[in-house]
């Protein structure tokens, strides 16, 4: 498949991280009703994670579900 370039292990890491917090959460890291609120969510790492999970574990969604933008 070919791209722009773009995108790099960055992404698979960021999708990882997805996984865990749904696996944990049992829903979405990000949810909104529209796409850009998500977006502004996701810019603006609006992430609530639950504090009852072990440390290390909050640690991991923490570095996983960062971005830098």
């Amino acid at each position: 498949m070919e791209g722009n370039g773009k995108v790099n292990y960055k992404a698979d890491i960021y999708g990882v991280g997805c996984i865990f917090y749904f696996l944990l959460h049992g829903h979405a890291p990000f949810e909104a009703d529209t796409l850009a609120s998500i977006i502004f969510s996701i810019k603006n790492c609006e992430l609530k994670i639950r504090e009852d999970l072990d440390d290390l574990a909050q640690d991991f969604l923490k570095n996983t579900l960062e971005t830098k933008v």
